[in-house]
């Protein structure tokens, strides 16, 4: 039953183009599109150039069997300092006539997503069609609301753990995996 693989950032440690490679090759033998959202670690030494090149434009969005997908890049500190493109989101969020899901790496209102970019992003959440969030960058797994809609961090793949999520309408179904 599965249809597609998202993987929420992270794919380097220093955002060299060998492990740009490595992970490539990886998932090139997948019998599933793989989904591959931009991490922090993936934006060091010329990790986004090498992102971009690959994988496209950081902030994207597709729809799929009905669902809207939004890939966000909320990336701060690695990014310069510069705040995520919340016009985008916002300009995204407002286009999902049918249920969306957010990808992006970091979950609102963690270290890098503090203070104003955290009331940003719940507010545009809140006001949305959004109807899961699904992040990395923790290392561990969590489950929580945030502006009213379920946020899911998943476990660092390292710690042998992954989540296979299931959309159902405008509900999910989540099953942690351990290996």
């Amino acid at each position: 039953d599965l249809k597609f693989i998202v993987c929420c950032g992270d794919i380097t440690h220093s955002g060299l183009s060998r492990e740009f490679e490595w992970y490539s090759e990886i998932i090139k033998d997948s019998k599933y599109p793989v989904i591959t959202v931009i991490g922090n670690h993936d934006y060091r030494s010329n990790g986004l150039k090498i992102y971009n090149r690959m994988f496209g434009p950081t902030n994207t969005s597709f729809m799929y069997m009905g669902y809207n997908f939004v890939m966000f890049d909320d990336v701060v500190w690695e990014n310069n300092n510069q705040s995520p493109r919340f016009d985008w989101l916002k300009e995204e969020l407002d286009k999902c006539d049918s249920p969306c899901v957010l990808l992006a790496h970091i979950p609102p209102c963690s270290d890098q997503l503090e203070g104003i970019y955290c009331q940003t992003f719940t507010r545009l959440i809140s006001e949305s069609n959004l109807i899961l969030c699904l992040h990395g960058h923790s290392h561990s797994f969590s489950e929580k609301l945030v502006g009213g809609v379920p946020s899911i961090v998943s476990d660092n793949i390292g710690d042998r753990e992954y989540c296979i999520v299931k959309l159902i309408d405008r509900y999910y179904k989540i099953v942690r995996i351990t290996f």
